[in-house]
This record gives structure tokens, C-alpha cells and sequence, in this order.
């Protein structure tokens, strides 16, 4: 029972497959009311993950979360969630639609960066077919050095969660990988490109999960792997690039 867990739960994600911070598909009311729970009933919660598109973001809410944050028992930091998907900006918005311009996500980081807000942004490895496995890792490297920079110049907290690409079934992605134009990233490939953020002032959590809806033989997770994924599993739980060094290197 969640009740029961409640003084355990430090850290709460809430996503509605659109946007927490579109009033159209979740109110003020209903923000102000969750925050309100949360506090209420989650003393010890000490991150919130919210996940949004940029555009709708907008300073009264910012400002209302900085409120209701403050109200809690526990300190709490406030992470904005963002679906980058890919760096390429062709990938990103001609092939996923997703309408975000560097401009966007930089108009994002100002409205942001006063409150001291963290940012979460979500990537696929080789999310197309057409690329190949040395351009998936060059468009990681090129976000990498992206944020890195970002965080300079902002000097907020910045996460890259990076999930490899698998093979969903009933996707145009299935029909390109049965045709032998696709194959997912190898686990090496996703630590190649990772570990370019060693020295950079952002962290990196490589994503494992296919959430089961792989289809045959289309998952980044391959027969064998079982060590790359031990390693890879110490990597994010301690952000130690020796790890994907030597994963890489092995």
C-alpha cells in the first residue's frame, strides 16, 4: 500500500502523455490540488519530476510551484522533464514532429534557471531508421557537448537520460527492422557515446527497459549482454565513467 510507503518516497514523476503544464489537459486546479497531496501526504519527497513540452511552460506556474515547493516538510527540488528525443534537428522535428527548436528549448532554460530548477532530458540512440551506428553516437556526443554548454552558461542542474532504441511492435520501425533496414544500438555503442560526457558538467542515466513491448529479436538487449547491463546498472547508480571506460574497453 502506497499509504503505508508514503515516509519512504523521495522522489515522484508525474507525466499525463502530453503535458503536466498545458492547462487544457491539466488544469491550475488540479496542479494546485496535486501539490497539495503531495506535501500532505509525501513528507520526505525530496525530488519532483514533472514531464512537459517547453512551450507550455509559463512563469505563473513556475512561480506557484516555487510556492507550494516551499510548503513541503522536506526540501524539494523540482525537475523539469523534456522530450529531446534527438539532436539532429531533421530526426527530432521532420521525422517526430516534435516542433522544438534550440530557440524553444533555450527560451525554456531562462524561464527556468532563476528558480534554480533541474532539467531532465529524455534521448534515443539510433531512433530511426537510414542513420548509422556511428552517427547515433555522434548525435549523443553532439547533445552531450549541447547541454554541457547550456549548463555553462545557465549554471543549472542538467540530466541526459538516454534510452536506447528498441523495436516496438506494430510500428513503422518493425516493418523497417523484418526488411533488414534497422537494427537496434548494441549496449557498447550506447556506453561509447555516454561516457563522452566524462568531464562535462552533466550527468548521464542510460535507460534498460524495453517496458516488454519489444518485438521479437528487437531489443537493445541481447543474448550475452548480461554484463554489459551489470556494468551499465553501477554506472548509473554512481556516476563513475571508469565504469563505461572500461566496459568500453573490455
Amino acid at each position: 500500500d502506497i499509504m503505508e510507503r508514503s515516509r519512504a518516497i523521495k522522489k515522484v514523476i508525474v507525466s499525463n502523455n502530453g503535458s503536466v503544464l498545458d492547462e487544457a489537459t491539466f488544469s491550475s486546479c488540479a496542479l494546485m490540488y496535486l501539490m497539495a497531496r503531495l506535501n500532505h501526504h509525501l513528507p520526505n519527497m525530496s525530488v519532483l519530476s514533472i514531464e512537459t513540452r517547453p512551450e507550455y511552460v509559463d512563469l505563473e506556474e513556475l512561480e506557484f510551484l516555487s510556492r507550494a515547493l516551499k510548503e513541503g516538510k522536506t526540501p524539494t527540488e523540482l525537475e523539469i522533464c523534456i522530450g529531446f528525443e534527438a539532436f539532429d534537428d531533421r530526426v527530432r522535428n521532420d521525422i517526430f514532429n516534435k516542433g522544438l527548436s534550440l530557440e524553444t528549448f533555450e527560451e525554456l532554460v531562462k524561464k527556468i534557471a532563476p528558480y534554480r530548477y533541474g532539467l531532465k532530458c529524455y534521448f534515443m540512440q539510433k531512433p530511426v531508421p537510414g542513420i548509422t551506428d556511428k552517427e547515433a553516437i555522434e548525435d549523443i556526443r553532439g547533445a552531450i557537448d549541447y547541454l554541457s554548454s547550456i549548463q555553462k552558461e545557465h549554471d543549472i542542474r542538467i540530466n541526459m537520460h538516454l534510452n536506447p532504441t528498441f523495436v516496438a511492435k506494430g510500428t513503422l520501425l518493425e516493418e523497417a527492422f523484418k526488411k533488414g533496414n534497422y537494427s537496434p544500438p548494441d549496449l557498447l555503442d550506447v556506453a561509447e557515446a555516454a561516457r563522452h560526457a566524462r568531464d562535462k558538467n552533466i550527468s548521464v542515466f542510460i535507460g534498460l527497459f524495453d517496458e516488454g513491448l519489444a518485438a521479437e529479436g528487437g531489443s537493445f538487449i541481447k543474448e550475452g549482454d548480461e554484463e554489459a547491463i551489470a556494468r551499465i546498472e553501477d554506472f548509473n547508480r554512481s556516476g563513475n565513467f571508469n565504469i563505461l571506460d572500461n566496459l568500453c574497453h573490455s
